[in-house]
Formats: structure tokens, sequence, C-alpha cells
């Protein structure tokens, strides 16, 4: 029997919740984005529509809920000597009252009473009306349909997760006593206004029609075809036996839906034959790809004759992605990834392909909102990785993967067939293993190191790479498994070396929250722990200390070290961070005697990183020391071989970092200086590679700091000259990469410095329209890249510039206005980050700013509410933070000038 009455986020707003009902009772439809709405001509084949209410003793009936084809749902009172509470009725209808459904009431109440869950509707109890027709006594349930539930509050994708994991806990229960439901949709999922879930209809419905039958029939059985078409699985459809897996097919349709706002398939059609087409053959959408299609809202109107239409209408993306408070392209890049992969495995045809149980499934998508690696893309990333590269035409990547598959298999049997001996055999696979390994190191340089910014930058970039580093992990995995099961130690160097770098390259891609993808910190931690352990391990068997092999495996440990420290750090664990820093910094200290070049430059970059870190938490003076001695060793460097590209360019980087510390602590004067060597050495490098973008980038970026610098020393003119040709450079920049969000980022901070060196310049009104651009530029930035958490931060602080602007313009309620958002967002950015003094004192100056722009308003609680934040803001800040900090801060409390 199909269910082509209303079920699909309708739960009316007139008869709200309850606690069973009859399959599909009949309240009005939802306005959520995807649903089916029944109109039809009232024609039911019901005796007790026009009766006047039951009759039992102990319940007063208030009135009718809902209403199906077998029975109705009532809300009544339910009073005896010790309580009395609302409850909702199931009362079966008249006509219906045979011995056989009698008889099955009572089987069914038994099972039910068993089913105590915090997530499923209780059974209170049953009994019979006064005229004998059988009814069961429910919790009634003040609430609405899960996806209305969602929308309305526009709850964002993790928050769907969770109330999506009360579900599977419900359902899981369920399972674990032999209860299959086979109806799981929507309409059956009720959500109270706490935020509770609550499921309905475990069974009952389908166990009432089953019973119509002379001949008992096994709910589970093929024969039992009571189905939601739009819900069904593959199994349910063609009407075979059930088991829990129909039950994390439909889970997994429901979902979809939840997070996408559209379901897998579009059933245009009630015959059986079409929708078993569509569900059993054709592939279900990818979440992270139908989010930017309009979403399908299906009308089945039914007319008095019985006979059906289907009429159809679209709703715009846009408004499915705000009702889950995140732009279009923000919800497709959230799907992308783990969601598509968990969604598609609980969706897939076959049961022994899904998840092995609902709590399988719950447990990934638990896994996913703690940003630790998910099981289901061990099981299947080869086959997405291979079809994602073919949609992309990325040739090599298809090359690489079927030689890591198709030579690694030919060759297992090429070695065994010439193998004689046992030392054959062993030196065969010593072999191949080599050969496997080159593969997945070949695999590893292309896309995780040589090809990352690339592919980083293209739209999809990152799960491709998220998938082709899962292939490197199972290759990696293949090869240690080989050497447990033969027995065989590939006891040699290059190959262990292979293997640190191909798991630092993994770690890498893992760990990249800079990018689309969001991250991996867990999966990275893993993969880097491997590499540095190798590493660690050959290094202490080098006899020579100034070999060749000693400098350079000197080198990758550092880097691995390094690089697992600056995902630590971006993942806001500072003290790993600061921990695996000095762990490298002991290793280049003791090999400074015998250090090489590449070892002297490694150890530069290493002291950077630690000064930024000590900067970071605070540490001035530290800081001050480490910045000075990774500078002394990149000239050393230089001095060595002044002709060396890299090396000057390396000299660049470390000036850079340096000229922005003098300028945030207040040494403009040094920082003019530092500003003007930059320039100098990134223009030398940027007339040796003229096509190289990231080199013009680097003299764009020295440009605006020099600008900076000469704004702070009130060289007003000289400082509106230098930036504008930045902001000239940046937009000729953003006109070659449109689509590029770093290019963006880039001109929203050449207009955010033309802009405060302008509005210093008494320049106010344009100075505004500068800051507006940066602002707009960075909106899009974000909307492009919207894991990148540095897009939002700046853009908040751009508003307190922006309102320290207004209020010098006189404008007092806009400035108010503009600042008090900004004041609100980095109240969140400090919630999850307490530890970042960059984050704190930005907070403190945007309430200085605040305050001020309050004051001239001549709003005096919100002058001193917003000072006393910024007072308790800076008694976060640590000792020398605050030190540093503290006067700017006072000063922007003092007055605008």
């Amino acid at each position: 029997m199909i269910d082509d009455e209303p079920h699909s986020h309708e739960t009316s707003d007139d008869t709200a919740a309850w606690g069973a009902t009859d399959g599909a009772p009949t309240p009005a439809p939802s306005s959520s984005p995807v649903h089916r709405a029944s109109k039809s001509s009232g024609k039911h084949a019901d005796n007790d529509a026009s009766a006047a209410p039951p009759h039992a003793e102990g319940l007063r009936f208030i009135r009718e809920l809902g209403r199906g084809g077998l029975g109705s749902v009532w809300l009544a009172m339910q009073e005896t000597a010790e309580f009395r509470r609302s409850v909702a009725v199931k009362l079966v209808r008249r006509g219906m009252d045979t011995e056989d459904i009698l008889r099955r009431f009572a089987l069914e109440r038994q099972l039910l009473a068993g089913l105590e869950h915090p997530h499923i509707v209780r059974l209170y109890g049953a009994g019979s009306t006064s005229d004998g027709r059988p009814f069961f006594v429910m919790e009634y349930v003040d609430g609405i349909a899960i996806d209305r539930f969602c929308d309305q509050r526009r709850l964002k994708i993790a928050q769907r997760l969770e109330l999506f994991v009360q579900i599977c806990s419900a359902v899981q229960y369920a399972h674990a006593r032999l209860v299959v439901h086979r109806d799981l949709k929507p309409s059956n999922i009720i959500v109270t206004t706490d935020g509770v879930v609550k499921l309905l209809d475990f069974g009952i419905a389908k166990l009432v029609d089953s019973a119509l039958s002379p001949v008992h029939i096994d709910p589970t059985s093929a024969e039992t075809r009571v189905l939601t078409p739009e819900y069904a699985s593959p199994e349910q459809i063609r009407g075979q036996a059930l088991g829990t897996a129909s039950d994390i097919y439909t889970l997994g349709v429901v979902l979809f839906e939840l997070l996408t706002g559209h379901r897998p398939y579009r059933l245009r059609t009630r015959l059986m034959r079409e929708m078993e087409r569509i569900v059993c053959e054709e592939e279900p959408q990818i979440p992270s790809t139908v989010v930017t299609k309009p979403a399908e809202m299906i009308t089945v109107e039914t007319s008095g004759d019985g006979a059906t239409r289907v009429v159809s209408g679209e709703i715009d993306p846009q408004v499915i992605s705000k009702a889950r408070g995140v732009a279009m392209l923000g919800l497709r890049k959230l799907l992308r990834g783990d969601l598509d992969v968990i969604t598609l495995r609980a969706l897939a045809k076959s049961p022994a392909d899904r998840y092995a149980s609902v709590e399988a499934l719950a447990a990934d998508l638990q896994r996913h909102l703690r940003g630790e690696p998910i099981e289901a893309r061990a099981t299947s990333s080869l086959g997405r990785a291979i079809k994602f590269a073919r949609r992309n035409r990325v040739a090599v990547g298809v090359s690489v993967l079927a030689a890591v598959a198709i030579v690694s298999g030919a060759t297992s049997v090429y070695f065994a067939q010439r193998a004689d001996s046992a030392e054959q055999v062993r030196l065969a696979q010593t072999e191949l293993a080599k050969m496997r390994l080159a593969q997945v190191r070949e695999l590893s340089d292309v896309f995780l190191n040589r090809f990352y910014d690339r592919l980083r930058a293209l739209q999809g970039g990152a799960e491709l790479r998220g998938m082709l580093a899962d292939v490197v992990a199972r290759q990696i995995q293949a090869l240690t498994a080989q050497e447990a099961l033969t027995g065989v130690a590939f006891d040699d160097p290059d190959f262990d070396r292979l293997l640190a770098l191909s798991y630092r390259g993994l770690g890498r891609v893992r760990g990249d929250v800079r990018g689309e993808s969001g991250g991996d910190y867990a999966g990275a931690k893993v993969a880097f722990e491997q590499s540095a352990a190798i590493l660690t391990r050959l290094h202490s068997k080098v006899m020579d200390p100034k070999s060749a092999l000693a400098s350079v495996l000197s080198v990758e440990l550092m880097r691995t070290l390094m690089l697992w420290a600056d995902t630590a750090k971006v993942a806001g664990d500072l003290t790993e961070s600061r921990r695996l820093l000095d762990e490298a910094e002991v290793i280049a200290l003791a090999r400074a005697p015998d250090a090489s070049t590449d070892e002297r430059q490694q150890h530069a970059v290493n002291l950077m990183e630690l000064a930024e870190l000590a900067d970071r938490r605070g540490e001035r003076e530290a800081a001050t020391s480490l910045f000075e001695r990774s500078i002394e060793l990149r000239r050393a460097n230089l001095a060595a071989m002044p002709s060396d590209f890299d090396a000057l360019r390396a000299l660049g980087k470390g000036l850079q970092s340096v000229q922005s510390r003098a300028e945030s602590v207040g040494e403009y004067e040094r920082a003019l200086l530092l500003a003007e060597e930059l320039l100098a050495i990134r223009t030398k490098l940027a007339i040796a590679k003229p096509d190289d973008a990231r080199i013009g980038r680097e003299a764009m970026l020295s440009m605006l700091a020099k600008g900076r610098a000469l704004a702070r020393l009130n060289r007003a003119d000289a400082a509106r000259e230098t930036m504008l040709a930045a902001c000239i450079e940046a937009t000729e920049r953003v006109e070659r990469a449109p689509d590029s969000h770093e290019c963006l980022s880039d001109r929203a901070l050449a207009n955010e410095s033309t802009a405060q060196a302008l509005s210093s310049g008494a320049q106010h009104a344009n100075a505004l329209e500068r800051v507006r651009f940066a602002r707009a530029d960075l909106s899009r930035a974000e909307l492009m890249a919207p894991t990148v958490v540095g897009y939002s931060r700046r853009n908040a602080y751009l508003g307190g510039v922006e309102a320290r602007i207004l209020a010098r313009l006189k404008q007092h309620d806009a400035a108010v206005t503009t600042a008090s958002a900004s004041a609100a967002a980095f109240e969140q950015f400090v919630a999850r980050a307490p530890s970042d003094m960059d984050i704190v004192f930005q907070a403190a100056i945007v309430q200085a700013i605040l305050s001020n722009c309050a004051s001239r308003a001549g709003l005096l609680d919100a002058t001193a509410s917003a000072q006393t934040r910024a007072e308790e803001l800076l008694a976060l800040m640590t000792t020398q933070a605050r030190a540093t900090n503290e006067p700017f801060v006072r000063a922007e409390l003092d007055a605008i000038d």
C-alpha cells in the first residue's frame, strides 16, 4: 500500500503535535522548501467524522488531531486520582474492530510496551471505548516536524546533525529490540520547543494494516508493501523482505533532506514500475551538488473521483541555504566531503553496502562533528576519487591511480612466477614493495605537494586532494600489511624515507584547515606522528654527522615537526605547537656545528615560527630575540650565496614578519626601514621572475607595508601615493583571477590600508568608501571560502574601522550600529579562542571604538558597558601582551580625533 496521504513536512500550526498517528494524519502542509501536500475532495470513508467524541473511562476527549484511513488520533485529558495529564489517543475506526484486529492490537501493545527511550513517544496504556473500539494512550508531544523545526529556527548544519543523532539513538534502540520502523520520515519525527526529538508511529499503523489479512503476515515480509515512496528503500519498493538496513536507508533520505532541502530522487509518478526504476536504478544526487539547484516542491491533488495529478514548483536555492544560516556556496562547501560520503553510504542500493547499523551511521556523524576521520571514507575513496577525477578531466590523476592499482597487481603476479626459492621470494617482495612505494610517493608528491596550491585553489580541489590523500593512506596501509603478512622487513633507508615523506604529505592535506574542506586535525596528527617517528629512527642510525644523509634527514625531520606545529597552531592547539617547535629547535642546535646551508635555512624558518607563536602568546621579549636570530641566519645564508634566488626570497619572508611586528608594536621608524629593504628585495625578485604571480603579490604587500609606515609617521602625501599604487596593482590581480578569494583578500587589505591613511589625513568620506570596498571584497572572499576563519574576523574588525570613520563624519547612529555588530562578532571569536592575544586585543579595540561612538551619540549606558568590556578584555591578556597593547586601547577610549 502506497502512503499517498500528507507525510512530509506536515504538521499544522493548529494541530501541532500528537503522540501517535495512523500512518498519515491530515494536517495542513508546511511552507518548508521541500514538501508534498495533498488536496483532496474530503471524501474519507470514515463514519466517525461527524460523530460525537468517543467516550472511555478516565479519558476526556478534547479534539481530533488527525485522521487516516484506519483510525484517528485525539487529544485527550487522562484523569485519575493520582494525576491529570494531556495524552494522545489513537482510536481504531468503527467497523475495524473484528476479532482478528482486536487480537493483533493486544500483540502490538505488548511489543510497544517494551520501548522505553527518551526519544520515542511513550505508550501509556490501552483500552476500549464505551462502544468497544480499542485504542492506545500515548505521550502527547507539543512540537513540530523536524524539517520545519530546523528551517523555522534556521539551524546550522551542525545543529541539524545533533538532532539527527537523537533520531539515530531512538531507531538503534528499537532495532536492538527487533523492531523495524519501516516508515521513518519528517512527519513522524517531532521536535519539542526545547529541542528534544520524539519518534512517532513505531510500526503501529503498519502493524494494524497487516492485521487486515486473514493470514498472519510478518510485518517485515515481502507481502507487506506499505510504504511512503519518497522514503522507501529499494528493497521496500521491490517488495522484498525488510530488515534494519531498510531503516538505515530511510534515515539517509531524512538526513539528505535535512542537509539539502531536497530529496535524493524526483518521483513524478505513483506508477510502481517507474518508482522502482528511479529508486532502484538511478544514482541519488550528491548533497553538495544539489544545493546549488532549485528544490522541487510537489503537490499531489486528488479529485472527487479518486484521480490524482502532480503539480510541481521550485524553491530558490538561496532560500534553502538561508534556512541553514549560510550562503549557498558556503552550504555546498560544508556538505562537500564527509557529509557527502556519509549520506551516500546510507543511501547505497544494496543493504550490504550501507552502514552495518544505525549506531555506525551515528558514530560517523559524531566523528565529523568532532573533526575526526570518518569510517565511511576508507571503504569508498578510490572509486570516488577516480569518478571525481574523470568528471574534472584530471587525466594525470587517473593515470597515477590506475598505475597504483594495476601495476601493483600485475607486478605481484610477475614476481611470484619468477621466484624459485625463499630468498628469491623475499627479494621479489622487497622489490615489489619498493615499486609500490615509488608509485605511492609519486602520487603523494604530484597531488599532495607539487600541485598542492594549484589544487587548493580549484573549485572542488580540496575534495579531490582529500580523496587522493585517502588513496595514499590505503596504499601505505597495504604496504605495512604486506610487511606484516610476509614477515619480510623492508629495511631500506630510502624506502623508509619515502614512506615518511608520504605520511607527511598526507598530514599536510588532512590538516589543511585553511582550505575549503575544513581540515582533519586528528587525521593529520596521526600521519605526522608516523612521519616523525620514521625520520627520527633513521636519523639516529646515521653514523657520520657530516654526511649528506645526516643533513637531509635533519632537514626533513625539522620540516615535518614544523608543518605539524603549524597545523596544531591553526587548529588552536598552541601548547602542542610550541612543544613541536621546541623539539625542532633541539635538533637544529645539536646539528649546528655540522649544519649545511639547507639546515640553517630550515632552522631560520623554525625560529620564525617560534617567534610568531611567542608573540601570539604575549611573550614579547622572547619573540624579539627569536625574530632577530632568524634574520641573522637568513642574512648569513645570503652572504654565503649572494646570487641565490631562494636565499634572497627567504630573507624577504623573514623581513616581512619582522616588519609586520615592528609596525604592530609602534616602532614605525624601524617598520619603514624594514619595509623599504623588503620592497627593494621583492622588486629584484619580481624582475628575475616576472611571470611568478606569488612574487608579484609579495611586492604589492611590501608597498602596503611601506605606505602604512609612512602614514603612521604622518607623511600623509607619500603614504597615499604608495597606497594607491598598491590598490591599482591589487585590482589588476583581481581582474586576472576573478574567482580567487586570495586576490579579493589582498585587494581588501590594500583598500583597508588606504582607508586608514586617508582618514588620518582627514579625508574621511574617501576613507569610508575605501573601507566599504574592503568589506565587500572580504564578504565575497568568505562566500568563496567559508572555512577560512580569518575573513570573518577581518571583516568584523573593519566594522570597527568603519564605525570610527562614521563617527568622524558625525553619523553617530550608524557608527553605533556598525560598532555594535562588530563587537558582537568578536565576542564569539574570543569565546572560541580566549588564549589568542591577537583576537583579544582586536576585541578590546572594537569595544573601545563602540564606547567612543556611543559616547558621541549620547548613549551613556552603552558607553559604560562597552568601556567595562574593554577593561575586561585587557584583563584577559597576559602581562606582556597587555603592556604592548593597552596603550592602543586607551588611546581609542580617550577620543576620536
